[in-house]
């Protein structure tokens, strides 16, 4: 779930700062409004909205979880191998799973509008689209290993990476296999991530929706990042 949302609606942000490019609105944006301003902006209502989308999807599937159950204990009785069980699903893990969504998704959607800032056209937008999701991908694969409850050194490096973390620590934290330190080692590192990447992104941002018709490379990206 915080794989597909992050991945999606990051993108969504860099869709729609190209959209406002390519129709020449963000000249009248960027004239009426800072550039931390419509980064931050863009990045809370998109988010907002995914995770209204998110709640919107997920309370009503718990729900007809918590229902099944119940239905099939009434009809053929109660089952502890094959009954449907929600005991794992702990308040302290709905809350950490909402602390990584929101800053895995402020982590991801700064890169994606810096990314985004970069592009002049709506087609651009496939050339980023791939290395933006290639950190997340890489998150996602120790996640997946980590929910079958290893604990191997590299999970664990995998859980305090910040582009890693919002998937492997909310894993491994579903497993019951982390120690305070860890989880609090893997926060302060996520927390402290997002700003620098939000303002990196800013800076790219400010310089990148004056450029257009230039390709989204490297040294467009050096030279967004220098303000030149």
């Amino acid at each position: 779930l915080s794989f597909l949302t992050l991945v999606f609606y990051g993108l969504w942000v860099a869709s729609g700062i190209v959209a406002e490019k390519a129709s020449r609105v963000m000249e009248l944006l960027i004239s009426a409004a800072t550039a931390p301003q419509l980064v931050v902006g863009k990045i809370t209502g998109i988010g907002l909205a995914g995770l209204t989308q998110v709640s919107l999807i997920l309370l009503p599937a718990l729900m007809m979880v918590v229902a099944s159950g119940q239905l099939g204990n009434m009809l053929l009785g109660e089952d502890s191998t094959a009954a449907t069980s929600l005991a794992g699903l702990s308040p302290g893990l709905i809350a950490a799973f909402l602390v990584y969504f929101v800053l895995g998704f402020a982590l991801y959607a700064a890169l994606y509008a810096g990314a985004g800032s970069l592009l002049s056209r709506p087609e651009d937008l496939q050339i980023v689209a791939l290395p933006l999701s290639i950190p997340a991908i890489m998150g996602y694969l120790p996640a997946v290993l980590a929910l079958s409850g290893s604990t191997s050194w590299f999970i664990r490096f995998a859980s305090y990476v910040p582009l890693w973390s919002p998937f492997v620590m909310t894993a491994r934290l579903a497993t019951g296999r982390v120690a305070p330190w860890e989880l609090a080692l893997s926060l302060v590192l996520l927390i402290a991530t997002v700003p620098l990447v939000t303002l990196l992104a800013i800076r790219v941002y400010r310089a990148g929706v004056l450029m257009y018709g230039q390709p989204p490379t490297l040294r467009t990206f050096l030279h967004a990042v220098r303000g030149s």
